[in-house]
């Protein structure tokens, strides 16, 4: 057997994971207490201001971990509520305005958008870009999104915005320690605010990224060779046991809500028992998109972390 054919053993040997559960809870606790330090260290003031348009109670749901979030990392929050009854110009004025509020150092849109009329793809796009790259706290900016593209903002090297459930998943995966270099990554799903940017970043570290959607054929074998899945599909239980090995790790960005009301996430229990490590839902994901939504924050306003 040739040194490259033995190569992939030695590569999953180095998963040295002493807890199966990875709490993104425990990861965004240090994170947060990091930038809390720095802030005080540094005299700084950061803020992060969430435009949110009606009611939707998802939004709210996740506002308030935002505000909590915040106010934990010593960054202010300030809460913008337009009425559902807002129009796309009305919109794009309150973002206009936030643009030239020197006060305002960091900002993004809540989505999706709860409005009495709909808005379109493109006027959602068209919004997200308003937002100047400068404050765009959400990192969804076409001129953030290229920096990333390129390389020139990673998140072991950031100067600028980052989505911030990609960047949440980088910081989980920093804090429990996991080598990406020379590791075969699958990513499930290919969307602007999580799928793409996170293969991306992981490629940047080094890993070998395949990326999987809903043209993608034969995803169980593609699966079943990965040592780290992120599956972010929104499909329930789209991961099975015959997608993974005893030695993959599953960063599960899905949330569903079961017959019983409890969440559940892309991943199946069966895929869980099987893997070597997982991120639960809920307590995974979601507490590190908080956490990276405030490390965009609390870096564009100056800090050093």
């Amino acid at each position: 057997m040739s040194s490259f054919d033995e190569k992939p053993k030695s590569l999953l040997d180095d998963w040295c994971m002493s807890e199966k559960t990875l709490s993104g809870r425990t990861a965004a606790d240090g994170l947060l207490a990091t930038i809390s330090n720095r802030l005080n260290e540094s005299k700084s003031e950061a803020s992060l201001t969430i435009i949110q348009v009606g009611s939707d109670p998802a939004s709210a749901s996740y506002i308030r971990q935002k505000k909590k979030a915040s106010e934990k990392s010593g960054v202010r929050f300030v809460h913008c509520h337009l009425p559902s009854s807002s129009n796309f110009l009305e919109i794009k004025s309150k973002i206009e305005e936030l643009n030239g509020d020197q006060k305002v150092t960091a900002f993004m849109l809540q989505l999706p958008l709860d409005t009495e009329k709909a808005i379109s793809k493109q006027e959602v796009s068209t919004l997200l870009n308003t937002i100047s790259p400068k404050k765009d706290a959400d990192g969804l900016h076409v001129e953030n999104q290229g920096q990333l593209m390129a390389g020139e903002s990673t998140a072991t090297n950031w100067t600028s915005p980052i989505p911030a459930t990609a960047l949440g998943i980088m910081r989980l995966i920093e804090h429990y320690k996991i080598s990406l270099k020379g590791k075969n990554a699958v990513v499930v799903g290919r969307s602007r605010l999580v799928g793409l940017p996170t293969a991306i970043l992981l490629s940047h570290e080094g890993a070998t990224v395949t990326i999987c959607h809903r043209h993608t054929k034969k995803v169980n074998e593609i699966c079943a060779r990965a040592d780290l899945i992120v599956v972010a599909a929104g499909q329930k239980h789209l991961i099975k046991a015959e997608h993974v090995h005893s030695n993959t790790i599953i960063i599960d960005v899905g949330i569903h809500v079961k017959e019983d009301g409890k969440l559940t996430g892309d991943a199946s229990p069966e895929a869980l028992e099987k893997c070597k490590a997982y991120t639960p839902v809920p307590g995974g994901v979601g507490p590190m998109t908080v956490a990276g939504l405030v490390e965009n924050a609390a870096r564009l306003s100056g800090v050093k972390l």
